[in-house]
């Protein structure tokens, strides 16, 4: 689908946008209490697949990574059909797999970033266990290090999370290609990368209540948390009020990210 108000991206990506957390909150679990039982359904069907796919033999990670991205899409592609009273059937929640190519190549390059963020951790943890072994430094420098790699490796991960937060829904929403909606994400999120942080953290904690009565409480904080990013999503880019006469979809986005 290609709903996206152009001008309003441009506008967020260039003079920035205001974010109401305690809104978001309330608006996702709003949608949220729509169809609640088609979520808590969902997300029961999401997790089995998610755990079958993990102990596939020998490709469980690689079938996780295939098919996560589009499940996961479908929490928001459903909170945004109950946002507008469209009527949810079960079958929307994979609709995700309609951009199945671009979800998994945003995926992929998530991934090899995340990579790319560990080799410095490994670079310097293991020239401190070789200086250690050597007798040129004290052992106590090994812990050290391995503190130092490990914040590096967190700030690094957590950056890369909010920058591309909005990437998933800008490729369903936008019909962008991969790197097109990482580039729009991570200049939309650079505009208010704390407040955005703050959520997720709020997110954080409400699925670690969750996951604390035997994991059942997910059933419900993991599509509450998806509304809830799709609900500050959507009042970023004016999702509600689409102003799509002028460009063909598919490209829509294009110069956003020259």
């Amino acid at each position: 689908m290609d709903i996206i108000n152009r001008n309003s991206v441009e506008d967020a990506m260039n003079n920035g946008y205001n974010f109401d957390i305690g809104r978001y909150v309330s608006e996702g679990i709003e949608i949220i209490k729509k169809d609640i039982g088609l979520f808590i359904g969902y997300a029961v069907v999401y997790f089995l697949i998610i755990v079958v796919a993990n102990f596939i033999p020998f490709i469980g990670s690689i079938a996780t990574t295939l098919i996560g991205a589009p499940l996961a899409a479908g929490f928001f592609i459903g909170a945004h059909k109950a946002h507008r009273n469209e009527g949810i059937e079960f079958g929307d929640f994979f609709k995700g797999f309609d951009y199945f190519a671009q979800l998994l190549v945003q995926s992929i390059i998530v991934g090899l970033v995340m990579l790319v963020l560990m080799i410095p951790l490994f670079v310097m943890f293991g020239t401190a266990i070789f200086a250690v072994q050597s007798g040129t430094i004290p052992d106590i420098t090994l812990g050290f290090a391995g503190i130092l790699g490990v914040i590096v490796l967190v700030i690094g991960a957590i950056f890369i999370s909010i920058s591309y937060i909005f990437a998933p829904h800008l490729i369903v929403f936008g019909n962008m290609q991969a790197w097109d909606a990482m580039e729009t994400s991570r200049k939309i999120a650079m505009k208010n990368f704390f407040p955005i942080f703050a959520l997720t953290l709020i997110l954080g904690l409400i699925n670690l209540v969750g996951a604390l009565p035997c994991g059942l409480g997910l059933l419900f904080t993991v599509p509450a948390s998806a509304a809830i990013i799709y609900a500050a999503f959507k009042d970023v880019v004016d999702l509600d009020n689409p102003d799509n006469d002028d460009h063909n979809q598919g490209d829509a986005f294009n110069h956003l990210v020259d």
